[in-house]
C-alpha cells in the first residue's frame, strides 16, 4: 500500500475495488462516525492509522469512538498520542482530559484540564459529547441545563465560552438559546454532509441553523 493510500474500498458504480488517498479515506470515515456507522468508521481509522500512524485527525477520532464504545484505555492511548503529538492544542489535552475522568483518574484529568486552560486561559470549552450521545429526551433536557448553568458560571468567571462534542445539523439548534455560548466546534458533522454536498454547501447550511 502507498503511503498517502487506503483502500480498498467498492466504487458505487461499477463494484470494483478503489483506493482512497488519506484525506478521502478520513472524509468518508468521519461520514460514516457521524452516520452512526461505528464498526465500519472504526476499521478506516485503523486503516488510516497503518498507512500514518501520527494522522492527528484519526487518532483523534478513533479515541472519541472508542469512548463512545466504552474502550476507555484504547481512548485514552489514543488521545494520549494525539496529545502529544500536539501538546499546544487546548483541545487535545481537554480530549485527553475527558477520558481520564470517565477512568475516574481525577487528578490526572484535572492535570489535562489545567494543561488546557494553560494554553488557552481565556475560553474555556464545554464538552456536548454526552447532550449529543443522549438516549431520551429527558436525560437530553437535563444535560442541556448543566451546560446552561456551566456557560453562566464561566461567563460570571470572565471566561469566552466556546462548545463541541457530537453537534451537529439537528441538535446544534437548541444550543442558540445559550448567548453565552460564542463559538460552537463542529467538525464531522459538516464534513460528513460535505461528501454529499460539498464544503462550500454544508458550511452556509450549518451558517444558517446557527443565525
Amino acid at each position: 500500500m502507498h503511503a498517502d493510500d487506503v483502500g480498498p474500498r467498492s466504487d458505487p458504480a461499477s463494484g470494483n475495488p478503489v483506493r482512497l488517498t488519506l484525506t478521502e479515506a478520513y472524509r468518508h470515515a468521519v461520514a460514516l462516525h457521524h452516520s452512526g456507522e461505528l464498526a465500519q468508521a472504526g476499521s478506516l481509522y485503523v486503516a488510516i492509522l497503518s498507512a500514518s500512524p501520527d494522522h492527528l485527525g484519526a487518532l483523534q477520532a478513533l479515541g472519541m469512538l472508542e469512548a463512545q464504545r466504552g474502550n476507555l484505555q484504547q481512548a485514552e492511548r489514543l488521545l494520549g498520542r494525539a496529545r502529544e503529538l500536539d501538546p499546544q492544542s487546548a483541545k487535545a489535552s481537554a480530549s485527553h482530559a475527558n477520558v481520564l475522568r470517565m477512568q475516574r483518574r481525577f487528578e490526572q484529568a484535572l492535570a489535562g484540564y489545567d494543561a488546557s486552560l494553560a494554553i488557552r486561559p481565556d475560553v474555556v470549552e464545554l464538552h456536548t459529547g454526552t447532550y449529543a450521545n443522549a438516549r431520551s429526551y429527558g436525560e437530553q433536557e437535563a444535560l442541556l441545563e448543566e451546560i446552561r448553568k456551566a456557560a453562566r458560571l464561566a461567563r460570571e468567571l470572565g471566561l469566552a465560552v466556546n462548545a463541541g462534542h457530537g453537534l451537529n445539523y439537528t441538535n446544534i439548534i437548541r444550543f442558540r438559546e445559550i448567548e453565552e455560548i460564542e463559538e460552537v466546534s463542529i467538525g464531522h458533522a459538516v464534513i460528513a454532509r460535505a461528501v454529499f454536498v460539498g464544503l462550500d454547501r454544508a458550511v452556509r447550511d450549518m451558517v444558517a441553523l446557527l443565525r
